[in-house]
């Protein structure tokens, strides 16, 4: 015990606070936002659509629009994952906004801006009766 008690002090410890102290400084991790596709990119192919991740928060809202029409998507993971409903329309710039909640209650917001792919080629077909 003499030994234990001037290890201790030589660490400029004392007994009763020894062991202690991690918990107090236990910090809480910060939310953070990861939206798909990330802002900048060209030639996003449609069919990938847009995907908003939470990590340590919930989402709260997501907002994605191309030429001020909005794109519909569900809310899944247990309010951690938001994902569009159908595919991206091609030759489109597309905007979204994504907000959630983190310990505390508090708020993040996250952004990105992306345009899907323009196709070289494409065909207009007509069904006739």
């Amino acid at each position: 015990m003499i030994a234990v008690g001037l290890a201790l002090a030589a660490a400029g410890c004392s007994a009763a606070t020894a062991g202690r102290g991690t918990a107090a400084a236990k910090t809480v991790p910060q939310a953070r936002l990861t939206i798909s596709p990330v802002s900048g990119l060209r030639d996003v192919k449609p069919g990938a659509g847009v995907l908003v991740r939470a990590d340590n928060g919930q989402i709260k809202r997501v907002v994605v629009t191309a030429a001020g029409d909005p794109v519909a998507g569900e809310l899944s993971g247990g309010g951690t994952i938001w994902r569009s409903r159908s595919p991206l329309t091609p030759s489109r710039s597309y905007t979204v906004v994504a907000t959630a909640v983190g310990a505390g209650g508090r708020k993040i917001t996250a952004t990105s801006s992306f345009r899907t792919l323009t196709p070289h080629k494409t065909f207009h077909a007509t069904v006739l009766e």
